[in-house]
């Protein structure tokens, strides 16, 4: 499949081996997989104990969460 893209379209993956690893991205990296990972796995759950549980009431609680959730890490990152 990948070989079958045009070249500009084709991922790039770098030669920089192990030291990536100690990247400051990976840890927004590991962050985004959390959330990601969090929100999805309770996402039928948190919906459902929600007081007032409309999808547009819904759709708020998790822009918020979302928004301070990303404060927070800009916070922990910024110290």
């Amino acid at each position: 499949f990948v070989n079958d893209l045009p070249e500009e379209l084709q991922p790039e993956f770098g030669n920089v081996g192990v030291g990536a690893s100690f990247d400051g991205k990976v840890l927004i990296f590991l962050c985004m997989l959390y959330e990601a990972f969090v929100a999805h796995y309770n996402a039928p759950r948190f919906y459902t104990e929600l007081k007032d549980n409309t999808v547009e009431r819904f759709g708020s609680v998790v822009s918020y969460s979302f928004l301070l959730s990303s404060v927070i890490y800009v916070l922990i990152t910024g110290f």
